[in-house]
Parts: C-alpha cells; structure tokens; sequence
C-alpha cells in the first residue's frame, strides 16, 4: 500500500516539474532520503490553487483526524475493503473531486505481505524514468497547514503477486488532467493500475543489495 518512498535524485525531480507545467519554486526546500515515511517529513506536491493556477509545496503525509489514533489514514483506496468508491467516501470524498495533487519521487517500496509478518521480503519499485508521479489528494487546515494522501488502487499483475494494492502512478502526459478535470470517468481512468511493463521491481537483499524481477 505503499508506506515509504525514496526522494534522492533531486535533478530528476526538478526535470519532472518542468515537465508537468508545475516548476519547482526556489523557496521550497524538499527533503532527500532513501525512505520517507507517513507521518514523518513533509513530501513535495504539485496542486492547483484556490485561483486555479498550478503550484507546488511541501505536504504533510498523513490525514489527521481525531479518532485516528493508530494514524492509518495515509493512503486512501480507489475502492474500500467494504467495496465503497472513493467519491462517496466521507473522509475521502471532497478531496478527490476538488483537491487532487502530484506526488514525484524516484521509487516506493513494498513488502509481500503473503509472507509471515516480520520476514516479509521488501521490494523497491521504480518506472521505466528516473522520476515519477504519484496520484494524491490533499486538504488544507483551519491553520492553513497542507495534509495529503496517496491514491491506491486494485494491483498489476506484477505487483498482485506481493500486494493486493498499489499506490495511483500518473504518467506526465496524464498530470493536466489528473490536476484539472472535472470529469468522474476521466479521473477513475487515471485510477487504475499501470501495466506491468511500466514499473521495474527489486527485491531488496542484505547490505542494501537488489535483483530485478520485472
């Protein structure tokens, strides 16, 4: 479900900025690491604006909310466990329609989760390009402070055989509309998994090692 991502070729990051219409601004200071977490460090996200024009800040991972106490609420599901649509989710709803963001880091990680807890294998999974976006939706405070969440959705074959979810990847060419649409249909098309060839998986070894598997 995607709970760690690594932003650590910042050129490739700003290249991808360029390139989806939303310039990285010189006074946004954006973390590097290998792992960034829920709840830890803000990661960088491109948004439109309540003028409508197209901008970039840091976001806080993680959607806060009272009764959250286990702080689960890092990733939203296309489709709920209990088969409910994210545009009729109360906690997810609004924001899919009015406050959709991109989220570009260089790759994600993921853990088999059919294997025991605690000796699962872990995967580092990256695309075809050195930098990537990932589909989010955000919110705003009453502080004005900026809060997102990652889209997820039903997995590829490659990535079912670990996980039965994957995080939204939006192509730059698809970044406008994912930004921008109105359109319900437009944005579950954007939704669903990318196709195998599309991601590269690793699966990580002892002393940071890695083999290719797709």
């Amino acid at each position: 479900m995607c709970g760690r991502v690594n932003v650590t070729d910042y050129q490739s990051i700003v290249i991808l900025m360029d390139a989806i219409g939303v310039p990285l601004k010189m006074d946004v200071k954006i973390t590097l690491s290998a792992e960034l977490f829920p709840y830890y460090k803000p990661l960088l996200a491109s948004f439109i604006d309540e003028q409508g024009n197209a901008d970039s800040a840091l976001m806080n991972w993680g959607w806060h909310r009272a009764w959250d106490k286990s702080k689960r609420l890092f990733n939203s599901r296309r489709v709920s466990a209990k088969g409910q649509v994210i545009w009729q989710s109360p906690v997810w709803g609004e924001a899919i329609r009015k406050r959709r963001c991109l989220i570009p880091i260089n790759a994600f990680y993921e853990w088999n989760e059919k294997q025991v807890k605690g000796k699962r294998d872990r995967y580092r999974v990256e695309t075809k390009f050195p930098a990537f976006t990932l589909g989010g939706i955000f919110e705003i405070s009453e502080d004005g402070e900026l809060f997102m969440s990652i889209c997820t959705t039903e997995p590829n074959e490659s990535m079912a055989d670990i996980h039965h979810r994957m995080p939204v990847i939006i192509d730059k060419n698809d970044a406008e509309k994912w930004l921008y649409s109105d359109s319900e249909k437009e944005v579950n098309e954007l939704m669903q998994a990318v196709p195998n060839d599309y991601i590269v998986m690793k699966k990580e070894h002892q002393h940071g090692q890695t083999i290719n598997l797709f």
